[in-house]
């Protein structure tokens, strides 16, 4: 009998080993590239890359990096929610994909089918122009005629978007509403066209637009004195608007996936975060470190979820197109 029970706990041992035991796959929702290039690379897919030596390092087991922006980044959401509970797929996934299109429904999951293991960063967005536009920052804008009211690009608003949404809420801080126009995708192209006279856009990717000397920027989506790249330009901060920010870029897990392999999966992503090269090259790709450990990261994501919820529904932009 002794012997049977050892027999038992050596093949039960070798069934369900130590984790992980093979190779991860981390999808992301990020695009590869920016919106005008297909040959420049999105500054937070580069952040991604990088990390994946690092986690490959820690877990002790290769970490394959998965780019599925596609339907604005459902399908990669899709994959996370929809994978085995064993911890072997885990999502890099922006607020849209994992906040905004869940609350307004246009998902096949629900925020109950994640579990979020740590947060990375906040995008830092900017309203941008073009560089003859007669406003200098949001509050310029009431000032203009009726007639002149800005068009600002969007590709959609069924779901709308976490970059439209700022915007909107920021307009109505500083007492005016856009005439929103809808685009193929966030090109400052667009704006050199004078299709439109605004759009919302990483300011990360903007530092590397080959034309952006013809741009300018009416504001920066932040309220710290010290964000990286923003100095000198136009702040939530400098013009006093208050409004709630965007959701932080986040990782993910099945919501069913056990708690040791979610600690120690947040404790090596957190270590690969906090590498100095890492952190250097968040804050000139212009991203605000916002880090939070498995203990803390719960509470804080289940926080954001319930104040985008309220502002989505506060906003209602919907019935007013």
């Amino acid at each position: 009998m002794i012997g049977a029970a050892s027999l038992l706990l050596i093949s039960c041992g070798a069934a369900f080993g130590e984790w992980p035991e093979r190779g991860l796959t981390m999808v992301t929702s990020s695009p590869r590239t920016v919106t005008w290039s297909v040959e420049e690379p999105d500054v937070r897919a580069e952040i991604l890359r990088s990390l994946v030596p690092r986690l490959s390092r820690e877990l002790g087991v290769p970490v394959t990096l998965v780019f599925r922006p596609a339907g604005s980044g459902v399908l990669a959401g899709n994959m996370v929610a929809g994978a085995k509970p064993d911890g072997y797929v885990f999502g890099a996934l922006g607020g849209d994909v994992a906040m905004g299109r869940v609350i307004q429904e246009f998902t096949p999951y629900n925020w109950a089918e994640f579990v979020p293991v740590s947060t990375a960063w906040r995008t830092l967005y900017a309203v941008v122009a073009r560089a003859d536009e007669s406003a200098g920052n949001l509050l310029d804008v009431p000032g203009k005629a009726p007639s002149d009211k800005l068009r600002l690009a969007h590709t959609g608003l069924s779901p709308i978007d976490t970059p439209t949404l700022l915007a909107v809420r920021a307009a109505q801080a500083a007492g005016f509403s856009w005439d929103l126009k809808k685009v193929d995708s966030l090109n400052p192209d667009y704006l050199l066209k004078g299709e439109v006279d605004a759009m919302v856009v990483p300011l990360g990717s903007l530092r590397h637009y080959p034309e952006k000397d013809k741009l300018k920027v009416l504001t920066v989506f932040t309220y710290s004195t010290v964000s990286p790249c923003s100095a000198g330009l136009p702040t939530l901060a400098t013009q006093d608007l208050k409004i709630d920010l965007n959701p932080p870029f986040a990782f993910y897990l099945p919501s069913k996936v056990n708690w040791r392999i979610r600690s120690r999966l947040s404790l090596a992503i957190n270590n690969a975060l906090q590498q100095p090269n890492v952190t250097k090259a968040m804050k000139n790709a212009c991203l605000e470190p916002f880090l939070e450990d498995t203990d803390g990261v719960s509470a804080v994501l289940n926080r954001e979820y319930k104040q985008q919820e309220s502002v989505l529904k506060s906003v209602n932009i919907q019935e007013k197109m």
